[in-house]
């Protein structure tokens, strides 16, 4: 069956299209599915900075690496303090893992919404008396900011300040922790960057791609890029 054919029947029941998406979704994700999803729930800004790290992270399997150390879409970590919090979001929500649920988790930390906040010290008080756990107030501010300024700063800043890819450790199991030489870790940060940002340019190019919607037989007003 394809995705037109789930959207049709999910519709024909009264379910909405984000509910058939994430039937669509199933055990592998899908770029196009994944793309739906990040335009219903973050704000356009964040559109192409949010999907150029998954993909870099994850390829839209919002299943990967389940059971091990990084899981999900962005990967949450053990030593970044994002899988904790994000079982107690489920369980506080009455929610089941899933893309939607990966991608309204990292959407509240950054911008807080006290219906689906933590009633334990995971939550922090940020603008306006809002609730955002996890991430801290000065990486959720920059993030945002970053998103407002354009797609590349957005998206090179989510990298550094919330998934963190490079680490300035080598781990061996059995072997006390060393520290890689400082010209190591740039060079890693910066194959990141450019891996990201490549997605990036991607998605620009899709969306500056997309058709303008017509209406009355008057074209609207050009689509904003993101």
């Amino acid at each position: 069956m394809g995705l037109l054919d789930i959207l049709s029947a999910g519709l024909a029941k009264g379910q909405g299209l984000l509910g058939k998406v994430e039937t669509r979704l199933g055990k592998e994700g899908n770029r196009g599915d994944v793309e739906t999803l990040v335009k219903k729930i973050f704000p356009k800004n964040a559109w192409v900075p949010i999907l150029a790290n998954i993909e870099q992270e994850s390829s839209f399997n919002w299943e990967a690496g389940k059971g091990s150390r990084a899981e999900g879409l962005f990967q949450f970590r053990h030593n970044k303090a994002f899988k904790e919090p994000y079982a107690e979001y489920l369980e506080y929500n009455k929610l089941e893992d899933s893309a939607k649920s990966q991608l309204t988790f990292v959407r509240d930390m950054l911008y807080g919404n006290k219906a689906t906040g933590f009633p334990n010290k995971t939550l922090w008080k940020g603008d306006n008396d809002t609730e955002r756990p996890t991430i801290g107030s000065g990486h959720g501010d920059n993030i945002r900011k970053a998103f407002e300024t354009g797609w590349e700063e957005g998206t090179d800043v989510f990298m550094r300040e919330f998934e963190r890819p490079v680490s300035d450790w080598i781990y061996i199991e059995g072997e006390e922790p060393k520290r890689k030489e400082q010209e190591q870790i740039n060079r890693e940060w910066e194959a990141e960057y450019n891996k990201r940002i490549g997605h990036a340019q991607g998605w620009v190019d899709r969306f500056a791609a997309m058709p303008v919607p017509q209406t009355k037989g008057l074209l609207s007003e050009p689509m904003a890029m993101p």
